[in-house]
């Protein structure tokens, strides 16, 4: 079963709360015991498709709670973000189908649902979380209640070291009235900078 795939031409993801990505500040990947299929720790990102449209921002937009969690740290209308290029070399797992789950449940347990991020970070660079291929395979109600709570389809780094760089950014969102609902779109731009930083490595003693 071949359970990773060559970033090729899915190069570019966006992470959304940070545009200063430093080995000094990464978090290695912890298995939890909630009741998801989440770890804690690693980077998340979601495919860049444009400085007009992304997933996550969309996601938390839409999510009230998410969204004032998420913006604690600055102003809300002014998300910090960072376009992150991968290493074409980088092996990210992609997880998309019922069987692939089964097989990472069976060869990397955790308990009955889950498998150990942990263990599998120690093979890989990344996991993609196909949410949306998941729920259209699996009828499973526990387990689709779990893969909902990704919100979207999400990559997990769990490393710095398969990043050939990063570019800041802000994800600029036009003011808008949550006591009014959603009775319009809110619009909002990416806008990423021009220069490309490299992330250094942790100095060992």
């Amino acid at each position: 079963m071949v359970l990773y795939f060559a970033v090729g031409d899915i190069m570019q993801y966006l992470t959304v709360g940070t545009n200063k990505i430093v080995d000094e500040l990464f978090k290695e990947v912890q298995d939890t015991g909630t009741a998801n299929l989440k770890p804690c720790g690693g980077l998340w990102l979601t495919k860049y498709m444009g400085d007009n449209y992304n997933e996550w921002v969309e996601f938390i937009i839409d999510e009230p709670t998410t969204f004032f969690y998420k913006s604690r740290n600055y102003s809300m209308w002014e998300q910090p973000c960072s376009l992150v290029t991968l290493r074409e070399d980088a092996k990210i797992l992609n997880l998309d189908s019922k069987s692939k789950l089964d097989y990472l449940r069976e060869k990397y347990p955790l308990d009955e649902y889950k498998f150990s991020y942990e263990i599998i970070s120690k093979l890989y660079d990344g996991i993609f979380i196909d949410m949306y291929h998941l729920l259209y395979d699996i009828s499973d109600s526990e387990i689709r209640q779990r893969i909902f709570k990704f919100g979207v389809n999400s990559l997990l780094l769990f490393n710095l070291g398969c990043i050939d760089y990063y570019q800041p950014g802000i994800v600029s969102i036009e003011p808008f009235n949550y006591e009014y609902g959603m009775c319009e779109l809110p619009n909002y731009k990416i806008n990423i900078e021009p220069v490309k930083r490299k992330i250094l490595s942790k100095k060992h003693n």
